[in-house]
C-alpha cells in the first residue's frame, strides 16, 4: 500500500520528539504516495478536492479524482495486459461486436442472441427477425419438402415399342354347319336328269359337312409400333424456408 498513515512532511516535531530517522521515514512515505498516485483499495483519508488516487481493490485498477465529496472515474488500467482505457471512451451499456473468444476486460458478454445473421440496415438498428436458426437455414444436407404434380403420358411421350401376340385368341363361333354349292354332271338320280355342269344346292340334312366342334385361332405377329419417346416435365410445388434469424446492426465511426 502506498498511502502513508501520516501524510506530509512535519515542519516541527510538535513536541513528539521526531528523530532524524523518523522524520526521513515519514518524508519517504509521503513521496512514495505521490509516486504511486496514492494507490490503495480505498480513497486515502487525507485526500482533498482534486486528489488523484489509484483504486487497486480490483483488476483492472481505476484512476479516480476526488472532487471533495465523490470519486470520479478517469480511466482504467490493466496491469496484466498493460492497457489503459479511457472511462468515457464508450458510455455504459454500449454494445459492440468483438471477433474474439471472450469479452474484453471491462465488457460483459451478451447471450441474448445466438446463431443468427447480422443484417446491416440504414434505418433504425437494434431490431431482429426471422424464424430459422442460421446453421439450420444453410445446412448442406437440409431436406426440401414438396410435391410433384401428376402427369399423364401422351402417346408421343412413351418409349417406342411393340406388343407381342401374348395369349390373345380369336373368338370361337361354336359348333356349326356349312351349306354346299357345287357343280355335278350326269344323272342326278331318282329318274331326274340335269344338264351337265348344272349348278344346284344340296340342302338336306344328310348332306351337311360334319361339324369340327368348338375351336380357337391363335394370333401371331406384333401390333403396330406405338410411342415416340419424347421428354416431358413434372410440375413441382414446395418451398424452402430461408427466413434466417437476424439482428439489425448499423455502421458508424467515431468522430
Amino acid at each position: 500500500m502506498s498511502q502513508p498513515t501520516n501524510w506530509g512532511v512535519p515542519r516541527t516535531d510538535g513536541g513528539q520528539g521526531y528523530t532524524p530517522e523518523q522524520f526521513a521515514e515519514r518524508t519517504d512515505d509521503s513521496f512514495d504516495a505521490l509516486l504511486s498516485l496514492h494507490k490503495g483499495n480505498s480513497r486515502p483519508a487525507y485526500a482533498e478536492a482534486g486528489t488523484l488516487w489509484l483504486d487497486d481493490s480490483a483488476t483492472p485498477w481505476v484512476l479516480k479524482l476526488f472532487d471533495g465529496s465523490d470519486d470520479i472515474t478517469i480511466n482504467t488500467i490493466d496491469p496484466t495486459g498493460n492497457v489503459s482505457r479511457s472511462a468515457d471512451g464508450f458510455p455504459a451499456d454500449t454494445v459492440m461486436l468483438f471477433y474474439q473468444a471472450s469479452a474484453p476486460t471491462g465488457w460483459t458478454k451478451l447471450t441474448t442472441h445466438n446463431n443468427k445473421a447480422l443484417r446491416v440496415v440504414s434505418g433504425t438498428g437494434g431490431g431482429s427477425g426471422g424464424s430459422v436458426a442460421f446453421t439450420t437455414a444453410f445446412a448442406s444436407n437440409r431436406a426440401v419438402s414438396g410435391t410433384v404434380a401428376a402427369h399423364v403420358l401422351t402417346t408421343d411421350e412413351i418409349p417406342a415399342h411393340f406388343h407381342g401376340a401374348g395369349t390373345l385368341t380369336a373368338a370361337s363361333a361354336g359348333a356349326h354347319t356349312h351349306p354346299i354349292r357345287t357343280r355335278v354332271g350326269g344323272t342326278a338320280g331318282q329318274g331326274d336328269s340335269v344338264a351337265r355342269d348344272a349348278e344346284f344346292t344340296l340342302t338336306t340334312s344328310n348332306t351337311a359337312i360334319e361339324s369340327a366342334g368348338n375351336h380357337t385361332h391363335t394370333i401371331t405377329g406384333n401390333t403396330a409400333s406405338a410411342g415416340g419417346g419424347q421428354g416431358h416435365n413434372h410440375g413441382w410445388s414446395g418451398s424452402v424456408n430461408l427466413a434466417v434469424q437476424y439482428i439489425d446492426v448499423i455502421l458508424a465511426k467515431k468522430d
